[in-house]
């Protein structure tokens, strides 16, 4: 079935599995100098775009000083229920934003916000697709390793996570299981508030 066309929807069909490189490169050739987010299909957004639309200066290419990149630690949907692993009973306990509790803090950063153009060393070193162990944590090493700022205000914008299944495909793919990075392979990102990245980027 045909989509129908509306201004700002673009289906660019690749025929496979997109890449985070694709989306990146995409951004490059069609959004620079555009407000661009790179999310997981499972994750919707929530409070706080608006402050960061009147920061947008934060995001903007710099001639001096390390370009921003935005990379949110997710908040689980608010009507979530999981198990406890300790009683094996329904539990909210990871509701709300987990990982933003001490001691739970381990990444699950499922949104990329930057305004391209992004260095294309670190387009090339992202070859690799999301929903698989640890693909956020490689894009967040090679975005570091290039001189990218990358910073986790989650306390001041927020990302939900919606799985609605426990489906995860990958799973069964070829290396599906494979840990491409983990957060000790980086410098820490903990959260904090989108008025401290403007404090500390003035």
């Amino acid at each position: 079935m045909a989509l129908p066309l509306r201004p700002k929807l673009h289906p660019n069909v690749l025929g496979r599995q997109m890449l985070y490189s694709d989306a990146m490169q995409y951004a490059n050739d069609k959004l620079s100098g555009k407000l661009v987010v790179i999310l997981n299909a499972d994750i919707y957004l929530g409070s706080g775009v608006d402050q960061l639309l009147r920061h947008r200066h934060l995001l903007e290419p710099k001639n001096n000083g390390s370009p921003v990149v935005l990379s949110l630690t997710r908040h689980e949907h608010g009507t979530c229920r999981t198990t406890n692993n300790a009683s094996n009973q329904p539990s909210n306990d990871w509701c709300g934003c987990p990982f933003t509790r001490p001691g739970l803090y381990f990444g699950s950063h499922d949104s990329f916000w930057f305004e391209p153009p992004l260095d294309n060393r670190a387009i090339e070193r992202c070859q690799h697709v999301q929903n698989r162990w640890g693909a956020e944590h490689k894009v967040i090493v090679e975005l570091l390793r290039v001189g990218y700022n990358v910073a986790n205000p989650c306390l001041t914008i927020h990302t939900h996570h919606h799985h609605a299944t426990d489906v995860h495909p990958w799973a069964k793919e070829a290396g599906g299981n494979d840990v491409l990075a983990d957060p000790t392979d980086h410098l820490p990102l903990p959260p904090t508030t989108l008025d401290q990245i403007v404090s500390d980027c003035t």
